[in-house]
């Protein structure tokens, strides 16, 4: 079973059994924005299975990376899950005002293949301070992109994804 390269830092929750996949991969974030990100969260539901929630309470400049998590999924002949996603981030901006970034479909569906087994992808968050940006799944089988939605938010903590 994967483990979490996160330098002590990373939370994953997750209401599934690793046992009900049949393989995995390994993600991280990578901070395409031009603000450093305060905080981001990932989610990954594959259909028919409980969600696996990543979240990173340490920053990532600019060009830099969250640690690496595994993403569980199911392949084979017959199988019909669909894998969704969710990103959210957090920075500051315009004079300490918090921004919240999150993809535009909540039920954003991005599938993983047999040829992604054991491979790293990154999930990227590309885009600038109030001007429209993408959510990137940078998947080896192929790429699937996104809208992103800024809004400005008051939150401290990490909000929940829903999927």
């Amino acid at each position: 079973m994967p483990m979490n390269s996160d330098g002590m830092n990373t939370q994953i929750s997750n209401n599934d059994d690793e046992d009900e996949f049949n393989t995995y991969a390994f993600t991280r974030i990578k901070n395409e924005f031009d603000q450093t990100f305060e905080w981001s969260q990932l989610a990954h539901t594959h259909e028919g299975t409980g969600e696996r929630r990543s979240a990173w309470t340490m920053s990532i400049p600019p060009q830099g990376f969250s640690p690496v998590v595994p993403v569980y999924f199911t392949t084979g002949f017959g199988n019909t899950d669909t894998d969704f996603w969710a990103v959210r981030a957090r920075y500051t901006a315009d004079g300490g005002a918090h921004y919240l970034l999150r993809q535009a479909d909540e039920k954003y569906k991005c599938m993983l293949k047999s040829g992604d087994a054991g491979q790293l992808f990154h999930v990227g968050i590309r885009g600038q301070h109030e001007r429209s940006g993408d959510f990137i799944l940078d998947i080896p089988s192929g790429s699937c992109t996104v809208g992103l939605v800024q809004s400005k938010e008051g939150t401290d903590g990490l909000v929940s994804v829903e999927l």
